[in-house]
């Protein structure tokens, strides 16, 4: 059957149906936007080309790259961006790069439950699904043609108690660092887990310090918290010795040549006297740990550490939401629920 005749003689919604029929499409005859370009497209090819070229499909790596131009447009921080394109990308993989339009929610089911099957746990599934809900909610919005975004699911949280340092193996990591023999190198590394303990700062705000937010005089630094964009304090405190820790990086630091005005600057090679990554950080406690012969000790752990400290010094959720910059007073539950020493005391009083 030629198109040519049909757009002649045949209503547009004779059109739709036909194309429904004999060739497997939606049916879009109700979408007036869409029924406009429809009135200026050419006539070239056969009915299938045709059509194909009327819905216009997006392939699922243009429509990644096209929500995270957006996102970033938003100021998400870095570490979320490349998460979400991560879990997406690998997304894109299994489904070999799509049609946006195409992709169904059994697709996605099929996902989630290729990624169990090879160990991944329900904790980890919930963030690459509501990395899907919001990146189909992004085209959902734009009257894209895509599957609905609440129809995707989330799999349950599992809480679970945070995995924290003990006071040995802290030790026997500072320990280690003491032995570095570069001068330079030890005082920064020092001045790192000091930072980390103390102040319970995310890896990714300990980074983005800058030289200018740090008041040495008061032992203390302003910074960007990094999930809600709002100022806090950090402190060092003057009981555990920390701040001559700092002052003494503060001193080499500011001799060393800097190409970046951050706090903390890498010694490697390639990027000597900029700011120091992530993945430096990360890299350096696995360094030090090996050296100590302990477990490694992730950055956020020291995080957990303070917070469950606070809970157990009778700190309430709003005092803990504060001192570690939760954008939600209920993300400090989970330190006030287990380590609450009042609950001890009313449960005495109880029994």
């Amino acid at each position: 059957m030629s198109i040519g005749p049909l757009c002649e003689t045949a209503s547009f919604a004779g059109l739709m149906g036909v194309a429904e029929r004999s060739y497997g499409f939606p049916r879009l005859d109700r979408n007036p936007p869409t029924l406009l370009r429809f009135a200026v497209l050419p006539h070239k090819g056969g009915p299938e080309d045709f059509y194909k070229s009327f819905l216009n499909y997006m392939k699922l790596l243009n429509a990644i790259e096209q929500f995270n131009e957006w996102r970033k447009s938003r100021g998400i921080s870095e570490h979320t961006l490349t998460g979400f394109d991560k879990d997406l990308r690998y997304f894109a993989l299994f489904l070999k790069n799509k049609d946006l339009e195409k992709i169904k929610i059994d697709d996605i089911a099929g996902f989630i439950n290729m990624s169990r099957e090879l160990g991944w746990q329900d904790n980890s599934l919930h963030r690459k699904t509501m990395a899907f809900r919001k990146f189909f909610q992004f085209h959902f919005y734009q009257n894209r043609g895509v599957l609905n975004p609440m129809l995707i699911e989330a799999p349950r949280l599992k809480e679970k108690q945070p995995k924290i340092p003990t006071l040995e193996s802290i030790e026997k990591l500072v320990a280690a660092i003491e032995e570095e023999p570069q001068r330079i190198i030890k005082a920064r590394n020092k001045a790192i887990v000091t930072t980390l303990y103390d102040t319970g700062c995310r890896v990714g705000e300990l980074c983005a310090l800058d030289v200018d937010n740090v008041d040495i005089e008061e032992h203390k630094a302003v910074i960007t918290t990094e999930k809600s964009n709002i100022l806090r304090e950090l402190f060092w405190s003057e009981n555990s010795g920390s701040p001559k820790i700092i002052e003494e990086w503060y001193s080499i630091r500011n001799q060393e040549q800097a190409r970046d005005n951050a706090f903390f600057i890498s010694f490697s090679k390639n990027s000597r006297g900029k700011r120091l990554s992530r993945f430096g950080v990360n890299l350096m406690l696995t360094e030090y740990c090996s050296r100590a012969r302990i477990e490694r000790i992730h950055p956020h752990q020291f995080r957990h550490l303070i917070g469950i400290d606070a809970a157990k010094s009778g700190k309430n959720n709003s005092t803990i939401s504060s001192l570690l910059g939760h954008k939600n007073v209920q993300s400090s539950f989970r330190y006030t629920r287990l380590y609450n020493k009042d609950l001890k005391e009313i449960h005495s009083g109880i029994r």
